[in-house]
Order: C-alpha cells, then sequence, then structure tokens
C-alpha cells in the first residue's frame, strides 16, 4: 500500500495512511466502518481524508461536511 504524497502526518498521528484506511473500510481516525453517508459530498470526503460519517462530523460539523472539488 503506498501512501498518498503529505501523508505522513497520518501515519504518525494515526499509525495508517488514508490509502491504508480505504483499502481496509475502515475510519483512519477512529478504525470503524461507519459508512452511513448523509450525503454524496461525505461520501466523497472519505476517499480523501478516510474519515467515517461521525468523525466528519465531529471536525466538520453535523452541518458543515465539506465538498469535495
Amino acid at each position: 500500500m503506498t501512501a498518498k504524497p503529505g501523508a505522513d502526518w497520518q501515519l504518525k498521528t494515526f499509525g495508517k495512511s488514508t490509502v491504508d484506511a480505504v483499502e481496509a473500510g475502515l475510519c483512519v481516525t477512529c478504525e470503524a466502518p461507519d459508512f452511513g453517508f448523509q450525503s454524496e459530498e461525505a461520501r466523497r470526503e472519505y476517499f480523501i481524508s478516510g474519515m467515517c460519517r461521525l468523525c466528519q462530523e465531529e471536525v466538520f460539523g453535523a452541518d458543515d461536511v465539506p465538498v469535495s472539488h
């Protein structure tokens, strides 16, 4: 598994990269497989950050999940 460039902070902080988490089907922060995404934007954010719905809501706010560009 190859980490994305700049993912060193994830490896140091969480012990895995977004790529590792997505390939394992887990959240990079809490390791839960909670994929009850409320929107397409939240689902896409998972493939960018590796965070599950609950962690996205905690970090970004329940009504403020980022839109991917």
